[in-house]
Order: structure tokens, then C-alpha cells, then sequence
């Protein structure tokens, strides 16, 4: 198919431009994780299985452009998807900007109607590790919000006075939930699927 050569101009102009008309974006670049919370899922896809977590003002490098609202990202010799709306440009420099407790409205995941579900409570979320230890392998991390099945209600104690508890999803595993007889780190649901 041929073009008049009036119509390059036009051509060139919608590969340079984004959407919004503002020049797109040269990948790869650098970039860092800067997220109000401490950590953040690197994913498989966009909203698929967590590969590892990365800590915030982590240096990663833009490989893509986004997938919605999903950042295809490499850091620490993996590839993967993050939450674009957590992902700064350049290097992480000076504090990082947190949060304020409180200031942000929050809503917790919808949990499925059953009765060991659970949101996660905790400020910085919780890690689910393999065993009822803080020294054991972390499985999984789980955000401020997460719905999450817990195993039983039976309670474990550490030597440090932690309490633990098993839960089943959203992997196997075990969480500490509070210390000193003060379960502090979840809460019931508020929010269930219908």
C-alpha cells in the first residue's frame, strides 16, 4: 500500500507521540520503587504470582511501556510486573516520601464468606513464612488490605513472645500476627464476594 508523502508527517507524529500527544517515553530507563508502604510484589504478570519483593527506593529499570496500570520492570536479575503508580523516575536519592497513617482511605480486600478469613492490618503488611520462626524463608508478602485464609485460630508462641498463626491462603504458610498476648496485625473482614 502506498502513502502520499503528505501523510509522513502525521505517521511519524503518532509513533513519536503517546496518547496524550506527549513524546513517548525511550525504554529501557532507570527508575526506583518508591511505594508508602516498605515493600512491593514484583509479579510474574500484571496481578499474577509474586516472584520476589522489592524493597522501597529499590533501582529497577523500565523494560516496557505500561500494561495498564502494571510497570513491566527487571530488578535484581529478574523481570516482572509492578504497580506503576509506585515507580519513580531516576534513582532513589534523597527519603523517600511515606505515607501518613490515616491519611489515605483505606479499603480492605473482599474476603470470600467463610470463617477464618482475615484482612491484614499491619501498616507495612505481613510476611508469610514457611514455618512459625521470623528466621524461617519467606514465602510470600502480603500489602495492608490483603484477604487471607488463615489455617486455624490456635495460636502459636515464639521464644520473643510473637504470636503465630497458620494460614492457607494465599499460600501455605505461617504470619505473625501481634505479640504478647495482642493479636494486632489482622482483622475480620468487612468486605466479603457475594
Amino acid at each position: 500500500m502506498k502513502f502520499p508523502l503528505a501523510f509522513l508527517p502525521l505517521a511519524l507524529g503518532t509513533v513519536l507521540m503517546g496518547g496524550n500527544g506527549a513524546i513517548a517515553q525511550s525504554y529501557p530507563n532507570d527508575a526506583h520503587i518508591c511505594t508508602p508502604g516498605a515493600r512491593l510484589n514484583l509479579r510474574e504478570s500484571p496481578g499474577g504470582r509474586v516472584l520476589t519483593v522489592l524493597d522501597n527506593r529499590t533501582s529497577v529499570e523500565r523494560v516496557a511501556p505500561p500494561a495498564g496500570n502494571w510497570q513491566p520492570v527487571a530488578a535484581g536479575g529478574q523481570r516482572g510486573y509492578v504497580w506503576s503508580g509506585y515507580v519513580c523516575d531516576g534513582e532513589a536519592t534523597g527519603a523517600v516520601a511515606q505515607r501518613p497513617a490515616g491519611t489515605a482511605r483505606f479499603e480492605p480486600a473482599m474476603c470470600p464468606d467463610v470463617t477464618l478469613a482475615r484482612n491484614v492490618i499491619a501498616l507495612d503488611g505481613l510476611n508469610i513464612h514457611r514455618s512459625n520462626n521470623p528466621d524461617s524463608e519467606i514465602l510470600r508478602f502480603l500489602s495492608r488490605g490483603a484477604a487471607i485464609i488463615l489455617g486455624s485460630t490456635n495460636p502459636s508462641r515464639d521464644e520473643a513472645g510473637h504470636i503465630w498463626l497458620p494460614v492457607e491462603q494465599p499460600a501455605m504458610g505461617y504470619i505473625r500476627v501481634g505479640r504478647d498476648g495482642v493479636v494486632d496485625k489482622i482483622g475480620n473482614c468487612t468486605r466479603f464476594y457475594d
